[in-house]
């Protein structure tokens, strides 16, 4: 890697709402900056996992695969950065998102439980999420002994995969975050990485995302009092402004190489993957999804049957052909 500063946190258009970054312009602008590694973590989701893989190799720069994940509980809940350490780290990954949106989302965003990292953890890199995340919520707050617990809480539970996340994106509490977190990392001897939460490429694209943004918050541009959730800054730094930036800490930056270093995730393209399904001895897989398709016909024909069963046995008869004719079309 001839690069000396990667993006780790960085969200493309699979975060609606939030990104108007497209994955190849997003290759294309990384290597013509020699980046050595880009991160894509388009909040809850994976969506984007396979085209980041395949346009990043395609444009000579390494793939980091990862989400920012809100964790918590049902009252608050804060945004924290997974990465994948290897293809075992991205199943976990996939897991724990997966779990997130079956057993517990709000306004159609996953999130996780505390308790649940432990299990899916061992091959995950985490980035605290600075500001955002639990530890710079409390930081910001004066509350110096929830900080500590929850530091003390990420790095027992991820170990020497836990960084604290260092930015300076131009938001108000930018130094006052940053100054109590590189003292808290000092005390408790943690790693910090620096990042930007890239939401648009270029600096003049900022318009641009902030029209997006107010689609999809339903505000005006024109509304003084709306909530800025973003800033002028949040788009694909140099290494030599994200080395200007933390010039007072070169570790911030040295690390962001050092954790693409660390991560390494390799998909097989071009062929169809498709789970091992356990069958009956004497049925094969195609056998058994016709009579389950039956089944689950006949099911739902209920309500007709009990109240007509000429037209229960009609409608029965007409489905079971289509069924019969999608086999000669290569469907079963």
């Amino acid at each position: 890697m001839s690069g000396r500063f990667a993006h780790l946190n960085l969200h493309s258009e699979y975060s609606v709402g939030e990104s108007i970054i497209r994955i190849d312009p997003l290759m294309e602008h990384a290597a013509q900056n020699e980046a050595p590694a880009v991160a894509v973590t388009d909040t809850g989701n994976l969506f984007s996992a396979v085209k980041v893989y395949r346009s990043a190799i395609a444009h000579g720069v390494k793939p980091i695969i990862g989400c920012e994940l809100p964790v918590g509980d049902a009252k608050r809940r804060h945004n924290v950065v997974f990465l994948c350490r290897n293809n075992k780290g991205y199943r976990d990954l996939v897991c724990l998102v997966s779990k997130a949106y079956v057993e517990r989302r709000s306004h159609d965003m996953p999130w996780a439980e505390y308790d649940w990292l432990a299990q899916y953890g061992e091959n995950l890199i985490v980035l605290s999420g600075a500001a955002d995340g639990d530890i710079g919520d409390a930081l910001l707050a004066g509350d110096d002994d929830v900080a500590h617990e929850r530091a003390q809480f990420w790095a027992s539970t991820f170990k020497d995969r836990f960084y604290l996340e260092m930015r300076q994106t131009g938001r108000d509490d930018d130094a006052i975050y940053l100054s109590r977190a590189f003292a808290l990392a000092r005390e408790k001897s943690l790693p910090v990485v620096a990042t930007n939460r890239v939401c648009f490429l270029k600096a003049e694209d900022f318009r641009a995302h902030d029209v997006r943004v107010c689609i999809e918050r339903n505000e005006s541009l024109d509304d003084t009092n709306r909530v800025r959730l973003y800033t002028e800054e949040q788009y694909f730094k140099t290494e030599e402004a994200m080395k200007s930036l933390f010039k007072k800490c070169p570790e911030a930056i040295e690390n962001s190489v050092e954790i693409s270093k660390r991560c390494t995730v390799r998909m097989k393209l071009g062929g169809v993957l498709l789970p091992a399904f356990p069958t009956p001895k004497d049925k094969d897989a195609d056998t058994l999804l016709r009579e389950e398709a039956q089944a689950g016909l006949k099911k739902r024909l209920q309500s007709i049957k009990t109240a007509s069963p000429e037209a229960y046995e009609q409608r029965l008869e007409s489905e079971l052909q289509v069924n019969s004719d999608m086999k000669y079309a290569g469907y079963f």
